[in-house]
């Protein structure tokens, strides 16, 4: 069955959550937990879509209420699905647009990076390498 883990980052978003709100994202991990895979993704309620033109993608938005809007990543194995973040629903696919999530190897715990940003960064003069001609310059003869 699948279920819906939580990252840490998500519960200062939880407390913006006015009462009802809260209690239809409690529904929803209910879902999580008692439908199948194949009826949770399909479900009218939460409507778990892909991102069409995201950089990570395992980002999934499902639906919390008409204002609200949780963004998950879909497991690449498994049936875990892992919150990220709880949005207003009209800004919530735009943030998740730019986001990347990787595994941190040395450490074990979730980065989440702003693809846009860094490829603004490294992209640039400044960030990129050397190229062939200064690098032959620093060396010694």
């Amino acid at each position: 069955m699948p279920q819906l883990a939580i990252d840490a980052t998500c519960l200062p978003q939880y407390d913006k959550l006015d009462k009802p709100t809260r209690e239809r994202l409690i529904a929803a991990t209910r879902k999580f937990r008692e439908l199948s895979l194949d009826a949770l993704l399909a479900h009218p309620d939460l409507r778990i879509r892909p991102l069409p033109e995201g950089q990570d993608p395992r980002i999934r938005t499902f639906r919390i209420s008409d204002s609200w809007t949780g963004v998950m990543l879909a497991p690449e194995s498994g049936e875990t699905f892992l919150l990220v973040h709880l949005l207003p629903r009209d800004s919530a696919e735009d943030w998740a647009l730019d986001q990347r999530h990787d595994v941190n190897p040395v450490m074990g715990t979730l980065e989440r990076r702003d693809a846009t940003a860094l490829g603004q960064v490294s992209g640039g003069p400044e960030g990129g390498a050397p190229d062939a001609d200064d690098a032959a310059a620093t060396e010694a003869p």
